[in-house]
């Protein structure tokens, strides 16, 4: 979720073509979603833009200032794949964030994932937002990258702290608990009607 909790990024492939879905966070909260015009830039990576029709006004992922350095440790978040509309609690990985991988723009992600169309959030130690997750070349996990995105965002929030703008080397490390309980509110589970 980005854009104070107003929209989400989420892959094309989960879409099935609909113009329309549902979105549900961590904790539960829900609201429809309709598929947005997306910049070429994200439409070449897979990925959709969806503007919710009720804002989660506790969704403000905070992102990074800028893409996180080769090596960096961070979070990935995902829910694991499901045939239904079931509510599930996403899983939190901890790993290394990669290189940039081929000429796609797309990042390596070493952080262990199960194989599912993805689309979770990818935080930097702090707990801000540096990507989200993608199929890689060769089926593994990618993460796109924060300034790939960054565009689609139009406005800061009016409670945009410091750490908004904070740099990594001066950012407090996040606990897996924190970091958790902040991916709660902005990884969704994403929901289409046949």
């Amino acid at each position: 979720m980005i854009d104070g909790g107003r929209r989400a990024l989420v892959p094309i492939a989960g879409l099935d073509g609909a113009p329309r879905a549902w979105v549900r966070n961590g904790l539960g909260l829900a609201t429809e979603a309709i598929v947005e015009d997306v910049p070429d830039r994200l439409r070449a990576q897979g990925v959709a833009v969806l503007r919710l029709v009720a804002p989660m006004a506790n969704g403000d992922a905070r992102l990074a200032p800028r893409d996180p350095f080769a090596g960096s440790p961070g979070f990935a978040i995902e829910y694991p794949p499901s045939p239904d509309a079931t509510p599930a609690w996403p899983s939190l990985r901890r790993g290394f964030l990669g290189a940039f991988e081929g000429t796609e723009g797309l990042r390596k992600l070493g952080i262990e994932l199960w194989l599912g169309p993805h689309g979770g959030p990818v935080l930097d130690a702090a707990g801000r937002l540096v990507g989200i997750v993608l199929r890689g070349s060769g089926g593994g996990s990618a993460m796109l990258p924060v300034s790939t995105f960054r565009e689609v965002e139009h406005e800061a929030p009016a409670d945009a702290g410091p750490d908004r703008v904070a740099s990594p080397e001066t950012s407090a490390r996040l606990p897996a608990d924190e970091a958790y309980e902040r991916a709660l509110k902005i990884a969704l589970q994403l929901l289409t009607l046949p």
